[in-house]
Parts: structure tokens; C-alpha cells; sequence
């Protein structure tokens, strides 16, 4: 919170109550941004990342706020340089427009080393960097789709989130999401 220069309140920054990976953590944070603005659109970031060129980096997010809806998760994308193993790869559609926007096909899970070396000839893979732009809404809808279980486990405290019956829900439910890789 210094490191922002007071910019933001206590309650602007949600942190990961247990580590559970992620998603619970991504859930937990929409759900609770959803009851405060239905409309919102949500940054998620990883707490160790070096941002060398924050020029750059704000423009993107600019981009990618700008261009999220009700729809679409955007997420940011790395140029592998070597094969490394220690991140997830996303593949891409290469779009013609000249956009810095591409079409998701799928993600692999961190790969070994072979596999990361096959990414970066297809020139195709990126480095998932654990950014995700989305709304609200979107994410939300992601996880009915793809995770019910865990949604259903954290919307049934919906009521509670923002209030101050929030921390005894979490304290009781929180532990009993499944650890998801992402």
C-alpha cells in the first residue's frame, strides 16, 4: 500500500486470504468487486512482478480495460526468449490487423523443457505473466462455466461479502476450495 502513495483504500486491495492458487483467490476478489459495482472491470496481478517500462505496461492496461466487456477475459501475454518451464504458456491466434490483442486458443500448463522449446519455434506461445484485465461479470461467468464447484462454494456468501459478517465466511469457507493449478 506505500508503494502506491495512498492512492488506493485498505478496502481497493484485496489480498489472498489462504494459499489455495489463483482462482479461489480471483473468485473471492469478484465477487466482492461485483457487489460494490456491477460495471467494474478488474486488474489482477501477482505481487512479485518487475515492471521495467511502466509507460508501457499502463498503456497496455489501458488497452486491455478499454477493449474488456461482459464477455472476454484478456490476460498478458510474454515473448519467451528460452525455454522456460516455470510459467504456463498461452497459444494465440495470430490476427492479421496488426492489433497487440489476440484470440486465446488454449493454455498448457507449465511445461518441461522440450515442450517450452516446441512454444517458442511455433512462435505462437507466450508466457502466461498471471495479468488478467477482465470485468467483472466475465470472470464470474468463467467460473459458472468452467468451476461451478468453487463458485457455488463462495456465491452462496455473497450477502456476507463487504460487510462485517465477511470475515467469519471466509475464516469457514476459503480453506474448503480446492488448491487449482491456475
Amino acid at each position: 500500500m506505500d508503494q502506491l502513495g495512498g492512492k488506493l483504500s485498505e478496502n481497493q486491495v484485496i489480498c489472498e486470504p489462504d494459499r489455495r492458487n489463483t482462482a479461489p483467490c480471483i473468485l473471492m476478489a469478484s465477487l466482492k468487486i461485483k457487489k460494490i459495482n456491477s460495471e467494474a472491470k478488474i486488474v489482477v496481478t501477482p505481487s512479485d512482478h518487475l515492471i521495467v517500462d511502466q509507460l508501457l505496461f499502463r498503456e497496455d492496461l489501458e488497452l486491455a480495460l478499454a477493449a474488456s466487456d461482459k464477455k472476454n477475459l484478456i490476460t498478458f501475454g510474454i515473448q519467451p526468449d528460452f525455454p522456460a518451464t516455470g510459467f504456463g504458456y498461452i497459444s494465440v491466434k495470430e490476427d492479421s490487423n496488426g492489433s497487440p490483442l489476440k484470440s486465446e486458443m488454449e493454455f498448457a500448463e507449465k511445461p518441461d523443457e522440450a515442450t517450452a522449446q516446441h512454444f517458442i519455434d511455433a512462435k505462437k506461445y507466450y508466457c502466461n505473466s498471471g495479468i488478467f484485465v477482465c470485468s467483472a461479470t466475465a470472470v464470474l461467468e468463467g467460473f459458472k462455466a468452467h468451476s461451478l464447484v468453487l463458485y457455488d462454494l463462495f456465491n452462496k456468501g455473497f450477502n456476507h461479502l463487504n460487510t462485517d459478517a465477511e470475515a467469519a465466511f471466509v475464516s469457514q469457507n476459503y480453506p474448503l476450495a480446492e488448491k487449482h493449478l491456475y
